[in-house]
């Protein structure tokens, strides 16, 4: 007898597997029979899932930054986070309540657990300047409504959280804008008590007993105040002289920048490509800006060097008067005192005054984003590819999956064949015996089914015993 390891580790050939599984036919069938009714009922009972497709496109914001400053962000540079903003309570939320979907989930667990099942049935991709949206439903015709209506409240809350910022942004400046103005009105204020309360002292209002000082003191006031305008338009020309420099390096800076392009669009395009002639159209126009700011910056300096004569000729002018009025000086030792606190205070209002114009500009640009927003709002988002019902499922593969049940089939019907006959310590043939016992086989008797032949073979002598009987004799 063999033990168990023994028939485990027997190995069969090709022939000893048909030979295995033709002496069990019906056990095979049956084992291929219950797994290919199990596998084609589990193949056939499962569920239907349609899935529809969408595309929306990001348009681009149109506004020149240099003209007015935005007071919300871009959209493209978040489509990496479009899939969350989208997959979000607040538009998954609206879809359910429009479309009425899950009622009975809502029911049972409530709406946000109807807000889980949605996101799990939504994939969102985004691409370049666009973002698509696959939705898998048991309803084709729910799953298009479903992928074409997510991206439309997702615009909607968009455009609405985009309005609702740039709002904000204006009603921020404006309460800047009446806190300013209040602040300058009241440093006006000040001035003109400061001025009443020193009249006759201050340095415009400066007379004196002697009819030789007010002379000398008029005079000196006009080339004071001369000098003053002097001096201020050589402060304006060298501000002009630093606004020049930096617009002819904006203006050199697109030329370069434009020539690059050029240079580039050259390597692929040919002359007469569209492409090609606008940037030589804008390269010519660009040089002609670059050549008149130069100009400009040329007739600014020529304007300065006159205003810088001008106002070393005044100076001369003064120190001529001030040594004729050195006698007088006494009595003008108080008005520099009041002068002083005087252009403190103006210095404040003057400070207050550019925080309030600055600010004001702001708040102009503000409403200006607002209004720009509110117009481009309906073209931010656009469907290029509505999703409509699909005509077959995305799954699952009836076909694909009855052909893998008959493939396990037929493998566990002939495993549960080999299995059989690993298990069978029974000798089929004489190589099995020959295999089993180094003896050798004197006689070999077939296989005779009935009762009659049976009995006719009872007698028989030893030799036409079966080989085993042989076998376990001789032992």
């Amino acid at each position: 007898m063999r033990s168990d390891g023994e028939t485990m580790d027997r190995g069969l050939t090709v022939d000893d597997v048909a030979r295995a599984l033709w002496r069990r036919p019906w056990v095979v069938i049956a084992v291929i029979a219950v797994v290919l009714v199990a596998g084609t009922a589990y193949v056939m009972t499962r569920p239907r899932v349609w899935k529809a497709t969408s595309v929306v496109r990001v348009e681009p914001q149109q506004t020149d930054a240099q003209l007015v400053q935005r007071t919300v962000g871009d959209v493209e540079p978040r489509l990496l986070s479009l899939r969350q903003a989208m997959l979000g309570g607040p538009v998954l939320g609206r879809v359910v309540d429009q479309l009425k979907l899950y009622p009975e989930l809502v029911a049972r667990r409530g709406k946000d657990a109807a807000i889980e099942q949605l996101r799990e049935a939504i994939d969102v991709k985004p691409t370049w300047n666009a973002f698509e949206v696959t939705v898998s439903a048991s309803d084709p015709k729910q799953a298009a409504e479903i992928a074409n209506l997510v991206p439309t409240v997702f615009a909607q809350l968009t455009n609405e959280t985009r309005a609702a910022q740039a709002a904000d942004a204006t009603r921020v400046f404006d309460a800047q804008v009446k806190e300013l103005q209040e602040a300058v009105n009241a440093w006006q204020q000040k001035i003109i008590a400061f001025k009443v309360a020193h009249v006759g002292e201050l340095p415009e209002q400066m007379e004196a007993n002697m009819r030789q000082l007010d002379r000398l003191s008029g005079e000196v006031r006009a080339r004071t105040e001369q000098l003053r305008a002097t001096e201020a338009r050589r402060s304006d020309l060298a501000l002009m002289r630093n606004g020049g420099d930096t617009e002819v390096g904006r203006a050199q800076a697109v030329v370069d920048q434009l020539e690059q392009q050029l240079g580039a669009a050259r390597t692929q395009y040919t002359d007469d490509h569209p492409e090609v002639v606008r940037l030589t159209r804008e390269v010519k126009s660009a040089r002609t800006r670059a050549r008149e700011a130069d100009a400009r910056l040329g007739i600014q300096r020529d304007e300065r060097t006159r205003a810088g004569r001008e106002a070393g000729a005044i100076q001369r002018d003064l120190d001529a008067l001030e040594k004729e009025k050195q006698t007088y000086q006494a009595r003008l030792d108080q008005t520099p005192r009041w002068a002083a606190e005087l252009a403190g205070l103006e210095r404040e209002y003057d400070i207050a005054k550019t925080k309030y114009q600055s600010v004001l500009g702001r708040k102009v640009e503000a409403e200006i984003a607002q209004q720009i927003e509110a117009r481009n709002a309906p073209r931010l988002f656009s469907l290029v590819s509505p999703a409509a019902p699909p005509v077959a499922p995305a799954k699952p593969d009836r076909f694909g999956g009855l052909m893998v049940v008959l493939v396990a089939a037929l493998g566990a019907g002939v495993l549960s064949g080999v299995m059989l006959e690993l298990r069978d310590e029974s000798i089929h043939d004489e190589r099995q015996l020959r295999g089993e016992l180094p003896l050798p086989v004197l006689a070999i008797v077939p296989v005779m089914n009935g009762r009659s032949e049976r009995r006719v073979l009872l007698p028989a002598s030893p030799l036409r015993s079966s080989p085993r009987e042989n076998a376990d004799g001789l032992n």
